[in-house]
């Protein structure tokens, strides 16, 4: 089974400097002028000028969304980064049934959108982060978006008639009410260094991210006088707490923990002599001060291993023969055991379930087995996340060809499901659990969006006297 990436993004997903990613300066696509931008109003018509582009302005919210300048450090080579004063002046979302329970976000007018796998709760709010791309793309544009409410966030940042000096949002994570926002700088037409600007602050409070905590340089090689994008070092996945922002490091294939304080990094997961714990780490999420990863190699057993920016890596969920695949919050953890495994085709021998409370010194205890996993659905059914209170995974039932999402309240069950109509859209991944809502990212017309579940609209699946499941 391949290695999972919970939160990568990537060069192709979220840059807004694909094209510079590509090694095409200047392409602004065919037909497209990269000077000249359609409204960023969903619901103005074409030929008004739109109130989401007016400029910095010194007066209230009236005018738009007052764009203010965000500082980028000047060693970067700098770029134009704004923020939205008022955000929620700049898009009034909109939402359409997708059946019963189900809500999926509409695109804007003239514009692409990608909601991104980036999501989560803050101060009791639903936040999902959406990359929105104008006709034209003179700016692009990093929303974060309360599902029951409007715009609470917005960034913009500008491509010029040449694509440099350029920058975008390339990936950010929300967590214990924390925002931490990497963005990534390309600052001249033959660079020999990349940047990674990390900010940190209050998503609900954006003006506290207006000033950066650290920035990394990355060296960028050329081959044949063609820039080798692919090889730079980037941060492309990140998680984040009130204590430690977390990110992985591709393609080195490291994990760096970075203080909030004042921005210095250590260096834990990996191959380097630093790695106490060696592999390749995948799916790290972070809890209060501690980081918590699957160590990725060759052989049969992935245990679950932690850090923090003080204490080095050592093992929490160890198994010979067995690959423990977690996921945790502040109430629970949850890990399922696979033995046996036979390639992606025919999966594991055997699958468990285990959930324990979640204990800040690792020792989870009083493990619970709340279900035969391989008995509920497929072999597929591997990747569990938690939040909210209940355990949740998604999985693809080819004989029906629509996709399932399972619902486990934790400890005790009930398993409960939720499958789409053949017209709903795909739902590859849960972003969060809160208030009675399940947040996905999904796919629907060609567009990335944003779906949202009613659990009441879940279905209970019969469990047994043991606690596995009744069937599929």
């Amino acid at each position: 089974m391949a290695p999972r990436a919970r939160v990568g993004l990537g060069c192709l997903l979220l840059l807004v400097g694909a094209c510079r990613c590509a090694g095409a300066p200047g392409a602004a696509g065919p037909g497209r002028d990269a000077t000249v931008e359609r409204p960023a109003d969903a619901h103005r018509p074409p030929r008004r000028e739109a109130a989401a582009e007016a400029s910095t302005d010194g007066g209230g919210c009236e005018a738009g969304p007052g764009w203010r300048p965000v500082t980028v450090p000047e060693a970067t080579g700098g770029c134009a980064f704004e923020r939205a004063a008022c955000p929620e002046r700049f898009w009034t979302p909109r939402w359409r049934g997708c059946g019963p329970g189900c809500r999926a976000l509409e695109a804007p007018e003239y514009m692409k959108m990608v909601v991104t796998p980036l999501a989560g709760v803050a101060e009791g709010r639903g936040l999902v982060a959406i990359l929105l791309q104008p006709d034209g793309r003179a700016w692009d544009y990093f929303v974060l978006l309360d599902v029951d409410g409007g715009v609470v966030a917005a960034w913009r940042s500008k491509n010029t008639p040449n694509r440099y000096p350029g920058c975008g949002v390339s990936t950010l994570a929300i967590g214990e009410d924390r925002l931490a926002l990497v963005l990534y700088v390309w600052p001249e037409p033959r660079p020999t260094s990349l940047y990674d600007v990390v900010y940190y602050g209050d998503p609900l409070r954006p003006e506290t991210l207006d000033t950066p905590l650290t920035f990394f340089e990355n060296e960028l090689p050329y081959r044949n006088g063609e820039p080798q994008v692919f090889s730079v070092d980037r941060l492309q996945e990140m998680a984040v707490s009130r204590e430690v922002i977390a990110g992985r490091v591709v393609p080195r294939d490291e994990l760096w923990l970075i203080s909030p304080e004042d921005g210095h990094k250590v260096v834990r997961g990996g191959y380097g002599a630093s790695a106490q714990v060696p592999g390749s780490p995948q799916g790290h999420l972070v809890q209060g001060p501690w980081v918590y990863w699957n160590p990725w190699s060759s052989g049969a057993t992935i245990g679950v291993a932690r850090a923090s920016l003080t204490e080095p890596g050592a093992y929490v969920l160890h198994e010979p023969g067995a690959r423990l695949y977690y996921g945790l919050d502040s109430q629970w953890v949850v890990w399922l055991a696979g033995y046996g495994w036979g390639g992606p085709e025919e999966g594991f021998e055997r699958m468990d379930l285990w959930v324990a409370p979640y204990r800040p010194d690792g020792r989870w205890e009083g493990r619970k087995l709340i279900e035969d996993v391989q008995a509920v659905a497929s072999p597929n059914l591997v990747y569990w996340q938690v939040s909210g209170g209940y355990a949740t995974s998604v999985t693809y039932d080819e004989t029906v060809r629509r996709w399932q999402v399972w619902a486990v309240r934790l400890p005790d069950g009930p398993l409960l499901r939720w499958q789409g109509s053949a017209r709903a859209p795909w739902a590859p991944k849960v972003l969060w659990v809160h208030d009675g809502k399940v947040a996905v990212q999904g796919y629907w017309g060609g567009e990335r969006t944003a779906v949202v579940l009613e659990l009441s609209s879940f279905q209970q699946v019969p469990m047994t006297a043991s606690g596995t499941s009744a069937g599929g």
